[in-house]
């Protein structure tokens, strides 16, 4: 393995769940793996779900799910970082370059901006 590789820096995309709404702006992340997340510094939901698409104008965003049908769920906290090494995230996230997330509440108190990391 190349150096230039070992060394590939991370990305970084911001997600913002508007005030009273549940889904997230959209993301290109293109070819990138997601890698983890960076928590707000406050969040009404502990479970985020992931919509994906093949572009960020879609009509139809899809709810993100393994072979089973189960959707992908992540555990967020309040200022908290997670990384995510399941191979399931990645094997289902991997062939849509848009990328949104979902609350798991009825609707966020406020604005919330989460921090996507990819690779």
């Amino acid at each position: 393995m190349s150096r230039a590789t070992m060394e590939r820096a991370a990305k970084s995309h911001t997600l913002t769940i508007s005030s009273g709404q549940t889904t997230s702006n959209a993301v290109h992340i293109g070819e990138d793996e997601f890698n983890g997340l960076l928590g707000s510094t406050a969040f009404s939901s502990t479970q985020i779900t992931f919509e994906v698409a093949n572009s960020s104008d879609s009509a139809i965003w899809s709810q993100a799910c393994d072979r089973a049908g189960t959707a992908l769920t992540v555990t967020v906290s309040t200022n908290s970082a997670k990384a995510y090494t399941d191979s399931t995230i990645h094997t289902v996230l991997k062939p849509y370059p848009w990328l949104r997330i979902v609350s798991g509440s009825t609707g966020e108190a406020a604005a919330r901006t989460l921090t996507l990391m990819c690779k």
